[in-house]
């Protein structure tokens, strides 16, 4: 995906005309320009453009129109092997005009497809030189040594720049895992504070550069273990367990995309987050919140989502107002965590679910938890017209249904509402 800030908005109707035109009527290729610095040093209005390429089988020319409709999917092979309900470009779209811009597509078949989106975006100046303040506020962070590993150079920048903006500026990186256990080798004992690695890699992947890090540190005969953290973009329960068990005691393990919110949530866990640095980054909206949680037991949420990115969003939401989540993937694995929690009286305070699954959906998923515990609250979550699935609510027995996409304020209604520790 490629993101370009420009620094003038024309208005609406020569954004259409021009920008449109010049951006979007072109070969399938990935956009190179780059934008001008004058928006580096100043602040006003200007617009945001978004391209999304996919490289595959492309889309028909008789399929195009179908795109952006409601409730509408494709007549190929590909979309019969797909769920949905046919809303997801209908609402981007929708949501693009609503904030002044639009969305198009381009497509060349066994070439690929462009989606590309400009909306109204305001751009800000640059903070000022550091402050002697400023550098009081980063003193720990500025001292903290980090090593970060990954083979993708755009994950390795990316998850950099994270670090870099929580005031980290002492990171050490590698690029697959032999070059992550010869760095910690050369380095003496407590020299990083944080090992943050990629599992999947070349040559050596991170869980077995972990083993061999272990290894080392038992036969040197080192005192203390590094803390070392894992990122993945192919998560699954097994090596999760792998990577949190004895041999390797990992301190957390994260699926990609790795988010501000999320890091920042580990870094403080780990107390290797500077105070200062929490309270600078810290969202005022949830203030209120956040004192009724720092004195209490925190709320647990069951996330239930068979796609792993809407898993992602929920979980974000959740931690960073304070809750802690559990996650299940399928309605099934669903009723079996709950039904592992209720037996054995460990906390469950809220369910939030996906109403659209393949094989058992969220509707009967939610009907069977609530035989188990009906004073457990369900939340369903769906894209779908509530007037369509009324029946579908009533016997599941859901407490409430909100429609996607949710937003933060969307949640903390919810749980200020549903959970009473809140």
């Amino acid at each position: 995906m490629n993101l370009v800030v420009y620094d003038e908005f024309p208005d609406a109707h020569l954004i259409n005309q021009e920008c449109y035109i010049q951006e979007l009527l072109r070969e399938l290729k990935p956009n190179t320009q780059r934008p001008t610095d004058r928006w580096k040093h100043s602040e006003g209005e200007g617009y945001l453009k978004i391209e999304v390429i996919d490289t595959g089988c492309g889309i028909k020319e008789e399929d195009m129109e179908k795109l952006f409709q409601k409730f509408s999917q494709m007549n190929s092979e590909a979309s019969q092997r797909q769920i949905g309900s046919g809303l997801g470009l209908w609402i981007s779209k929708t949501l693009a005009e609503a904030m002044g811009g639009n969305i198009k597509v381009h497509s060349k078949q066994n070439v690929g497809t462009t989606f590309v989106l400009i909306i109204r975006a305001d751009y800000a100046a640059p903070p000022k030189e550091t402050t002697r303040s400023h550098s009081i506020d980063h003193c720990k962070t500025s001292t903290t040594r980090i090593l970060l590993v990954d083979d993708d150079s755009y994950n390795l920048e990316t998850h950099t720049h994270m670090l870099k903006s929580l005031g980290y500026t002492n990171i050490d990186t590698a690029t697959d895992g032999y070059g992550l256990f010869n760095l910690f080798k050369a380095k003496p004992e407590d020299y990083y504070d944080l090992i943050l690695t990629d599992i999947n890699m070349p040559n050596l992947d991170g869980v077995e550069a972990a083993r061999k890090i272990r290894q080392f540190e038992k036969f040197a005969g080192r005192k203390s273990q590094a803390k070392i953290g894992f990122v993945t973009g192919h998560s699954n329960n097994k090596e999760k367990q792998v990577c949190e068990g004895a041999e390797i005691r990992a301190s957390f393990y994260l699926s990609k995309p790795l988010t501000l919110a999320t890091l920042k949530g580990v870094l403080h866990s780990l107390s290797i987050l500077g105070e200062n640095t929490l309270k600078k980054h810290e969202d005022k909206r949830i203030d209120k919140l956040s004192v009724g949680i720092n004195s209490k037991r925190k709320p647990v949420v069951l996330c239930v989502d068979d796609d792993i990115l809407n898993l992602e969003m929920f979980e974000d939401l959740i931690t960073a107002i304070g809750a802690k989540t559990i996650r299940a993937s399928s309605g099934k694995e669903a009723i079996t965590l709950f039904t592992s929690r209720v037996s054995n009286r460990q906390p469950l305070d809220l369910v939030l679910i996906d109403c659209l699954m393949p094989g058992l959906d969220g509707w009967t998923a939610a009907a069977e938890m609530k035989k188990l515990a009906s004073e457990i609250p369900i939340i369903g979550v769906t894209g779908e017209d509530m007037k369509r699935n009324e029946a579908k609510f009533k016997a599941s027995g859901m407490d409430e249904v909100v429609r996607k996409p949710m937003q933060r304020e969307d949640l903390e209604k919810i749980l200020t509402k549903y959970v009473r520790i809140f």
